[in-house]
């Protein structure tokens, strides 16, 4: 609810409340009470939570607007935080100064992850920038709006997770996972720390405003397939992998071809969960 002069709004997920900024913007106003209700991604509220306090370090790769940097913050864990989308990094960056006890503890920095580094364009799709849907754009030709962004290669960003001692690692960065899985696939098999990245496939807006049929959609994901081959073997050193949320945990050396295939293209965004 927002405080006395309407400076703020407190969000409680479990037993830990921080606050942030109250925004016009449906986009951002109206997500705070999905988080607090429980409705917005519980698996992986659930995983930050146990996981999670003080001495632990939270990495948040694509960290939108901050609801799990901050709910980390919020648990105790140091947090390092990437989000390049200029629009969400100055609500996330207006969230973290509102919570002067938690700050010390969020590191933030505007940069993509990307294979290589360098100055790549971050495409908003038919949302817009700041829609936590942002991507870095594979094609020439991208739609106004568009902007510029530096990024830090996964060989950088290995270095810098290694480092810090990382405890929990989030990666959601809408398609960017399957460049840059494959290239953390040493780091992880190194230091293999908790888990937990978002498979992408086509921005669903995009497909419906490009008006392809599921004939062609289950094309591309079949296409795709390689490319999410080589993430999930990225994983291999991880003794189970599961979607997230789901109770069962697979052992993924003992999964049959055809349900390695199913997971490999199942269409939509699909949450997994890497850990011991």
């Amino acid at each position: 609810m927002p405080d006395a002069a309407g400076a703020a709004i407190e969000v409680a997920v479990g037993e830990v409340r921080f606050r942030v900024a109250p925004e016009p913007d449906a986009r951002y106003g109206a997500f705070w009470p999905l988080l607090s209700s429980g409705e917005f991604e519980p698996a992986t509220v659930a995983v930050l939570s146990s996981r999670l306090r003080s001495g632990t370090t939270f990495v948040d790769v694509g960290a939108w607007i901050g609801p799990f940097t901050l709910l980390a913050a919020a648990l105790g864990a140091r947090v390092v935080a990437y989000e390049p989308d200029p629009a969400a990094f100055a609500v996330l960056a207006r969230n973290v100064a509102l919570n002067p006890t938690l700050a010390p503890r969020i590191e933030l920095h505007q940069r993509a992850v990307s294979a290589r580094g360098g100055t790549l364009v971050l495409d908003g799709g038919t949302h817009g920038l700041g829609n936590g849907r942002s991507r870095l754009a594979a094609r020439r030709s991208v739609r106004a709006g568009a902007t510029r962004v530096e990024t830090i290669s996964a060989a950088s960003f290995a270095t810098v997770a290694a480092q810090v001692t990382c405890t929990v690692l989030k990666i959601d960065i809408e398609g960017g996972e399957f460049a840059v899985m494959p290239r953390l696939a040493r780091y992880l098999r190194l230091h293999r720390p908790t888990l937990l990245v978002s498979l992408h496939g086509p921005d669903p807006m995009d497909v419906l405003a490009r008006r392809l049929g599921w004939l062609r959609l289950l094309v591309l994901r079949v296409r795709d397939a390689p490319r999410r081959a080589r993430l999930l073997w990225a994983l291999r050193s991880y003794p189970t992998i599961q979607r997230s949320g789901h109770r069962r945990a697979i052992e993924w050396s003992t999964l049959s071809t055809s349900q390695r295939m199913a997971l490999i293209v199942r269409a939509g965004e699909t949450e997994l969960l890497a850990g011991d």
